[in-house]
């Protein structure tokens, strides 16, 4: 059986060693293994009974390679998800404009609904190992659903888009192939990585802002290398003449590749759509999805000692559902606080660009006519406000993650949670101008990286060091119960743009934030109270 380090309930352990005690050498009360661990521990290793110490960071290539295939799943999942900003801003000025407002973010609602209502579905596969049907699986239906996508609106003229169409493959089959990669990605590193858990479950998770943001000065080399050939950019007529294939070859092979940003979606979506139609710049899309899922299937494998939990029968709940989970008060209150997160954070990604033109701090672009603005006007374009918060998501996500090893998941994530939603309530409702506008996105895009990385890692803390094979489907349940807050939050929060204009959405999602932040310190004290530095398991007998 793999050996790890002492849980963490949102605290880092006291370097000093522990005196041993009957409780920190007891055998697992959850998974009804013969197995004991030694009770000296401290900061740097665990001792195993009669074996050697483990260091902090695991050796050899297996784990980092592990690492970035953990990176790639989040890559495809929530970095698609996040992505769908940019689609819905073509599908409301051009592709769908004839289409009610309230049912366009219904599209990346049901993305992000099945990627967390399958998620107790994979992690519990992943618990008894069957990763490698799950990498499969979400490949082919997320690289599927992104090319049936393509042929959905025609040549991608104006109001060509046929909506049920596009939910049935961006929304619902997409949807379902992301579901298998979510939960997916946190485990793998989390297997690899047991005194490092949190940071390595942070490096992965920034797959998914990496999959949404961009690095500026690399854009106009990203831009031309479609087309040397070809007419000015903003030139070019919508829909454009389909390209040859030495041209496209070139769209993908001549992009630099100094980051992954550099691969980033909307990046590609925004300036394909415009320079090839909506069609193949849907298609090259969904050719690097393809690429980098396949590269998964022989990157993203989960630690060979791990202990795997393989049920006598599937067709039982005990199987799919731990309901000793629920006897664990402080996880109970962490489900509630990230049902509200999934509530009020999502409505503040969809909605950035149109709020930003609505505030008259930034240009909306008209993404199928080029880089001009929708009247024609000049400015900064909305589009990357979206883009600049993607991009300091990054930094939050594996910032969040380091403070996470150091201070506790849970500690962090109560004070990045309670400090978006502030950010949310304060700054956002007083940007007036683009400075402040610039600032309230790399402040809020620093804070929510931490926000939506880090509950895997505080999920790992609620469990004893014996019981972490149960990992994934502690994790897996606690999504797929938030599953339907993700789905209509942006549904709410579109209803209340349509009937209230953009104000309310500050109090909306900034007030969900701040719920959420106050259910993370009822978790805290029920688990062993607010006192700084102090190491206890969560008791569920």
């Amino acid at each position: 059986m793999a050996m790890h380090s002492p849980s963490q309930v949102g605290f880092q352990l006291s370097p000093v060693s522990r005196t041993p005690s009957v409780k920190n050498s007891k055998r697992s009360t959850l998974g009804g293994r013969n197995s004991t661990f030694s009770s000296d521990t401290n900061a740097e290793s665990l001792t195993p009974v009669g074996g050697e110490k483990k260091s902090t960071w695991p050796k050899g290539k297996k784990p980092y390679i592990a690492l970035f295939g953990g990176f790639l799943l989040m890559f495809n999942s929530w970095g698609l998800v996040n992505t769908y900003g940019t689609f819905q801003s073509f599908y409301k000025s051009h592709l769908l404009s004839k289409t009610a407002n309230v049912l366009i973010p219904l599209i990346g609602g049901t993305q992000a609904f099945f990627i967390l209502l399958l998620s107790f579905i994979a992690g519990r596969l992943l618990d008894a190992g069957f990763h490698r049907i799950l990498a499969i699986t979400g490949g082919l239906l997320i690289t599927g659903g992104m090319f049936l996508l393509s042929i959905s609106a025609g040549s991608g003229g104006k109001d060509e888009g046929k909506y049920w169409a596009i939910w049935l493959s961006q929304g619902l089959i997409v949807g379902l192939g992301m579901g298998c990669y979510f939960v997916y990605s946190s485990q793998v590193v989390a297997s690899w990585f047991p005194r490092r858990r949190g940071f390595a479950i942070g490096v992965a998770a920034s797959g998914a802002s990496c999959g949404e943001s961009f690095i500026p000065s690399f854009l106009p080399s990203y831009i031309s290398a479609y087309d040397s050939d070809s007419l000015p950019y903003t030139a070019l007529p919508y829909p454009p003449a389909a390209p040859t294939a030495p041209t496209l070859t070139r769209a993908l092979l001549t992009i630099p590749h100094p980051t992954p940003a550099g691969l980033c979606y909307p990046v590609m979506f925004k300036f394909l759509v415009a320079r090839y139609g909506f069609p193949i710049a849907v298609r090259l899309v969904a050719t690097v999805v393809g690429l980098t899922c396949i590269l998964t299937l022989f990157t993203a494998f989960p630690d060979p000692s791990a202990p795997l939990r393989k049920p006598t029968t599937w067709l039982s709940l005990r199987a799919w559902a731990d309901l000793h989970a629920f006897k664990s008060k402080p996880y109970v209150w962490y489900v509630a606080a990230i049902s509200w997160v999934f509530l009020g954070f999502y409505p503040i990604f969809f909605n950035l660009e149109n709020w930003a033109q609505w505030r008259g701090i930034g240009v909306k672009e008209d993404v199928a006519a080029g880089t001009g603005g929708l009247a024609g006007e000049g400015g900064f374009r909305t589009f990357y406000f979206l883009s600049i918060m993607n991009g300091s998501s990054t930094l939050g996500r594996v910032g969040g993650a380091w403070l996470a090893d150091r201070w506790g998941a849970l500690n962090v994530h109560i004070v990045m949670t309670f400090l978006a939603g502030l950010f949310i309530m304060t700054f956002w409702v007083l940007t007036s101008n683009l400075a402040s506008g610039v600032a309230f996105v790399v402040l809020f895009g620093a804070v929510s990286g931490a926000v939506i990385g880090l509950p895997p890692a505080c999920v790992a803390s609620f469990l004893s060091e014996n019981d972490q094979d149960r990992l994934g489907q502690w994790t897996g349940m606690m999504y797929t119960i938030s599953a339907p807050a993700a789905l209509v939050g942006p549904i709410i929060a579109g209803q209340l743009v349509m009937s209230f204009g953009y104000l309310p959405i500050f109090g909306w999602s900034g007030g969900c934030l701040l719920l959420a932040s106050f259910c993370m310190v009822v978790a805290r004290y029920l688990a062993g109270g607010l006192k700084k530095w102090t190491a206890m398991e969560v008791s569920l007998t």
